[in-house]
């Protein structure tokens, strides 16, 4: 049985000690659908420090740019950034030659039709 010391939306002030992590994930959809021959990755979220989650953003950036990403979608609000301790994530994808598109989506809600 698994307890949570930690209150569920704990987001520690303290620096957290960086842990051997697994590599990043990442989910490949086919644009085949909308007749595009390119795929959609998905993946969590790079650098992120949150609970049990410690990953360190330069070693997921570095497999990000394996993939020969070009772009990437950021959802999360300037606020969600710094709760999970990555609130330099746009600048640091820009300075690793990667476009960022952010639409920030508040946690729990969906995107306006705009």
């Amino acid at each position: 049985m698994f307890t949570m010391q930690t209150s569920e939306f704990d987001s520690s002030n303290e620096e957290p000690v960086e842990n051997e992590q697994t590599p990043f994930q990442v989910s490949w959809l086919p644009l085949s659908l909308v007749n595009c021959s390119q795929f959609l990755g998905l993946c969590s979220l790079p650098g992120c420090k949150f609970k049990v989650v410690r990953r360190n953003i330069q070693k997921d950036m570095e497999e990000l740019k394996n993939y020969d990403i070009q772009d990437i979608f950021v959802f999360c609000t300037r606020g969600e950034l710094s709760k999970y301790w990555v609130p330099n994530l746009l600048n640091f994808c820009q300075q690793c030659g990667i476009i960022i598109h952010h639409y920030p989506i508040p946690d729990g809600h969906t995107p306006d039709t705009d």
